[in-house]
């Protein structure tokens, strides 16, 4: 009998909360370098199609986890850390919008 298949873990770069995959919104750098966010990762979100393709971090749906990622530690927010990338302020008040402002 097959094993029923585990849904994958990840890590909330805010808070470090591990919880399943489907749970966290996925940020990704993707090869040019320009962040974006995986819209089919947001809570109600009926988008299908292939997901972006790159370097991903993941955050809860919590507002406080995107506060302290971007706040960081030691003059680097996690964004950077991870994702590799310069990252400003407009780029994070764009992700912040996209992800919390609802319409």
């Amino acid at each position: 009998m097959l094993k029923p298949k585990e849904e994958p873990i990840r890590t909330c770069i805010g808070c470090f909360k591990k919880s399943p995959q489907t749970e966290l919104i996925r940020i990704v750098r993707l090869p040019n370098k320009e962040v974006v966010l995986d819209r089919s990762t947001l809570p109600g979100s009926d988008e299908k199609g292939p997901r972006p393709a790159g370097r991903s971090v993941y955050l809860c749906q919590d507002l406080a986890c995107f506060t302290k990622a971007a706040k960081g530690h030691k003059n680097k927010n996690a964004f950077q850390g991870r994702l590799h990338v310069p990252v400003n302020t407009e780029m994070l008040e764009n992700l912040r919008t996209q992800i919390f402002d609802k319409k």
